[in-house]
């Protein structure tokens, strides 16, 4: 988690590998047999229509519009397309006046610029331009990139002329750069905190600085320790809370970053046993921040919010849920119920995308091969060559009951391996709808 103005970026690298292996192997599995369907999918046929795109924007807002929150997708980290289509629908929610924030799978601390930007506060950026400049933690071209920049000046246009609590926000919802959150918690409590509670603050947050985000280093010394130190990072937001004469804003967003600090913590911890407790962890920390943000911004309030498809595909439709793991998708559906969540899968067949061969290394816009033989992603193709937008509330039984092998690429990605990219998928129990585009392009960074 590399810091936004840290000088340490290399060794850091170094310090990550471990946690990249986390973040990147959960939920997928090689294609077998027992997974592969009897291609192509005849009942697929049934439940898309041709993607036309405002026809399929039109119908994808009006399914979406009543929901409190509707999860976008993507299968990589790195498509053009996904994005473009993001932003549109995005925008038209926006538009409806209930949509009031994008959270997507950033970093709170580095994006919180972004959001000043956009919603025109004192001391903001110049443009989103420079806002998307500074983040410097790999893989940057995630979110500092040509797309990004496009709908946050649209952002800051349509938020021009409302009052500020009714402008759009946009808010990075991960564990990711918990030491830049842990300096944030500090400078608010300077500013904020009498001279005792200042104190405490630091000394709750003294290990965990201590070894300026050396992750290994961190779990070696505090593992002993965990509970006691995970029941001390819930003082701090405690302690946070307190300071009542705050800016109401200011608050919150301290808050939020000694909630990454924890949710850092708890993530950190759960990488020792390599069992699910890393994963979930981190899912619940993002899960909880989107109810956080809901919640600021009022009982009416919707939200959207931005993910992999495999935090937004309800991890029960996956084999995620044979060992524990829990997503986006699942917890949303727990809490508001799954007739006020709406998921939209993305999927493609070929193309390019950017991404790194290895954690921290070079982005590369590479090759994406063609879906396998037996894939979701080859069935798609040979049903809809031109791309389609398939609705699934009217998928036959087995939609719902058989797995099929469903593209998975991250920011890690070795096209030579395309055959362990895969998650088995029950369709219709795991998204509402998805957007199929045949062929797609890389993301454009900003250079």
């Amino acid at each position: 988690m590399i810091g936004l103005h840290s000088p340490h970026g290399q060794r850091r690298v170094t310090a990550l590998t471990l946690l990249c292996v986390v973040f990147l192997s959960t939920g997928f599995v090689p294609v077998t047999e027992s997974v592969s369907p009897d291609p192509p999918l005849p009942w697929l046929a049934e439940l898309g229509e041709r993607l036309d795109d405002e026809a399929a924007l039109d119908a994808l807002v009006e399914r979406m519009r009543d929901r409190r929150l509707v999860l976008l997708g993507e299968s990589t980290h790195g498509t053009h397309e996904y994005y473009v289509w993001r932003d549109r629908i995005s925008r038209r929610l926006i538009e409806t006046g209930d949509f009031r924030f994008l959270a997507v799978e950033g970093d709170w601390a580095t994006l919180l610029e972004l959001n000043r930007y956009v919603k025109d506060k004192p001391g903001a950026p110049d443009s989103a331009r420079a806002a998307l400049e500074r983040l410097e933690r790999w893989p940057p071209w995630m979110w500092a990139n040509e797309e990004i920049e496009a709908l946050a000046e649209w952002l800051r246009e349509w938020n021009q002329d409302r009052p500020m609590e009714e402008r759009a926000g946009f808010y990075g919802k991960d564990v990711y750069a918990p030491w830049l959150a842990a300096e944030a918690v500090i400078a608010f409590a300077r500013d904020h905190l009498e001279g005792g509670e200042r104190l405490r603050v630091r000394r709750k947050l003294a290990r965990f600085q201590r070894h300026e985000e050396d992750i290994q280093a961190y779990v070696r010394s505090t593992f002993p320790q965990r509970a006691e130190t995970l029941e001390s990072l819930r003082g701090l937001v405690a302690l946070i809370a307190a300071a009542e004469d705050a800016p109401d804003f200011e608050r919150f967003a301290a808050k939020q970053s000694a909630y990454v600090v924890k949710g850092a913590h708890r993530h950190f911890m759960g990488m020792v046993d390599r069992g699910p407790e890393s994963w979930n962890a981190r899912v619940e920390h993002m899960e909880s921040t989107v109810e956080r943000l809901l919640k600021r911004y009022g009982p009416d309030a919707r939200g959207i919010v931005w993910a992999h498809n495999t935090h937004i595909g309800d991890a029960r439709a996956t084999a995620m849920a044979e060992r524990g793991e829990v997503n986006i998708g699942q917890l949303s559906r727990e809490r508001h119920g799954i007739e006020n969540v709406f998921a939209l899968g993305f999927s493609t067949h070929r193309g390019r995308v950017q991404a790194g061969r290895d954690w921290g290394g070079r982005r590369q816009a590479m090759r994406i091969p063609d879906g396998i033989a037996g894939s979701l992603e080859d069935a798609l193709n040979i049903h809809f060559p031109e791309g389609a937008l398939l609705f699934f509330d009217e998928a036959p039984e087995t939609a719902h009951t058989n797995p099929v092998p469903h593209r998975a690429i991250g920011v890690v990605y070795r096209p030579e391996a395309e055959q362990g990219n895969y998650v088995p998928t029950r369709l219709a129990a795991r998204y509402d709808a998805m957007l199929f585009i045949p062929e797609t392009t890389a993301l454009r960074p900003i250079e």
